[in-house]
């Protein structure tokens, strides 16, 4: 309503389109919004009373306030991000159309008109949420850049925090390969498209706003973490998933190419290059960090000592160690069984394809490509592998390094309390489609001709 009213009052009072101003809306929304505050101070006064007398704790007002406070930092950024869109797009000589200017624009038929219409409504939202962070956000912000101890252990603080970071990665990483996409596409397939920022100015707004944002947080807010690691884990974790999504577009491209069904060598890269570069940049150089905080202190040795002729032995990792943070092992355990999903998924639309063209279904013809038809399935099989490998590789380095046998190293890796049973019944599980796949795939032909045969002398 704020946002609303504030972007008509200016669009009135400039805009000579508007008919004109009105006095009667502004004067009926500062008594609305006088209430309003009356209401809001009444709470606030009866709350404290209430905690004075013990009735009520403060964690339902400190939650009330980072609950305004995130509505005031989302909306600043969406605010900043809608603004600095319609910007580019009016500096190439066009207003934004469509998008989420619908959304703020005071009239959805005004949207594309004049550039009072499309970048009032955005600045007037990224004016109301700069007083919103002003009054809700920047006191915790500042009292914790300050040392106190409360506001930096504060679980809604970094809950706010870490939302954002993730918010602000997925937007960022995601606007990067866009502006990436369709450089490569009018590089590489040509033809002409007009002026390029008409078709990034939404893209760029983001990687601008991720960019603002990320050294806000970098240069102002991480320091102010009791620790960086789930912050580290979050943006690595976003570049990894972009990433994973890249290769498996890729493996697919490639398995169609050789199963005849290939695009351009144009079409592969502008489709599979932007992600494998951003995510995989992005992903290596904050995985570098966290690799780096897990490698043990050097240890000394004297030259000609027998200890220097001895393998290390390996040292326990103490508690608090960053290869047993509880985010480190989300962030592995996620990704594996996201890994392990993946080869199911492929694995159970193999085998469905195989059956299908062992039954004769006319889904399947005698002309079928199976490494082109396959192709999806067969990449997140082999992508699902090798990712699974990769997780579980790190997770027993990881338990090795804690100085644990092999039968705790799996037992650790798996699962703690996890039974013998139900460990063999998951590698049944994971292990048992793929040996099915390879045994109709070999045997295919032959039991086709079997249930043929069984149909033929049944009619």
């Amino acid at each position: 309503i704020l946002r609303f009213l504030l972007s008509d009052f200016l669009l009135r009072l400039f805009d000579p389109g508007w008919n004109g101003y009105k006095p009667g809306t502004p004067l009926l929304s500062a008594v609305v919004l006088g209430l309003v505050w009356r209401w809001h101070d009444w709470i606030a006064l009866t709350d404290k009373a209430a905690n004075a007398d013990g009735a009520r704790g403060g964690d339902v007002r400190r939650g009330y306030w980072f609950i305004l406070a995130a509505f005031g930092v989302w909306g600043l950024l969406e605010g900043l991000g809608i603004f600095l869109g319609g910007f580019v797009s009016h500096l190439g000589g066009q207003a934004p159309l469509g998008g989420a200017l619908g959304n703020l624009a005071p009239l959805a038929s005004l949207r594309g008109q004049d550039w009072m219409q499309t970048l009032f409504p955005p600045l007037a939202q990224i004016v109301i949420a700069a007083v919103v962070v002003w009054l809700f956000w920047w006191p915790s912000q500042k009292a914790a850049a300050g040392g106190d101890a409360d506001e930096r252990s504060s679980k809604m603080r970094s809950l706010l925090i870490h939302l954002t970071v993730l918010i602000m990665s997925i937007v960022a990483l995601s606007g990067l390969i866009q502006i990436l996409q369709e450089v490569l596409s009018r590089l590489l397939q040509g033809g002409s498209r007009g002026l390029i920022v008409l078709s990034l100015y939404d893209p760029i707004a983001q990687v601008i706003v991720g960019a603002l944002a990320s050294w806000y947080f970098f240069a102002r807010v991480r320091s102010t973490l009791p620790t960086p690691r789930l912050s580290e884990y979050i943006i690595a974790g976003v570049a990894f998933l972009l990433g994973l999504a890249a290769v498996i577009n890729l493996v697919t491209a490639l398995l169609l190419t050789l199963g005849g069904r290939g695009q351009r060598i144009e079409d592969i890269l502008v489709n599979a290059l932007p992600g494998l570069l951003v995510g995989g940049l992005i992903w290596f150089w904050r995985w570098r960090v966290i690799h780096r905080e897990t490698l043990p202190p050097p240890q000394p040795v004297i030259a000609g000592s027998a200890e220097d002729t001895l393998p290390p032995t390996p040292i326990p990792s103490p508690a608090g160690s960053p290869r047993i943070d509880v985010w480190r092992k989300v962030y592995l355990y996620v990704y594996q069984l996201g890994g392990l999903l993946l080869v199911l998924v492929g694995s159970i639309s193999i085998l469905q394809y195989l059956i299908a063209s062992i039954l004769g279904q006319p889904s399947v013809g005698r002309a079928a490509n199976f490494l082109a038809d396959l192709s999806s399935p067969l990449a997140m099989l082999i992508v699902g592998g090798l990712l699974s490998f990769f997780m579980l590789r790190i997770n027993v380095d990881d338990a090795r390094a804690s100085g644990m046998s092999t039968e705790e190293v799996m037992r650790q890796t798996l699962g703690d309390n996890l039974p013998s049973w139900a460990i063999a019944l998951a590698a049944y599980i994971l292990i048992g489609p793929v040996l099915l796949i390879l045994v109709l795939a070999t045997l295919g032909p032959a039991i086709g001709n079997i249930f043929s045969n069984i149909a033929g002398q049944l009619k």
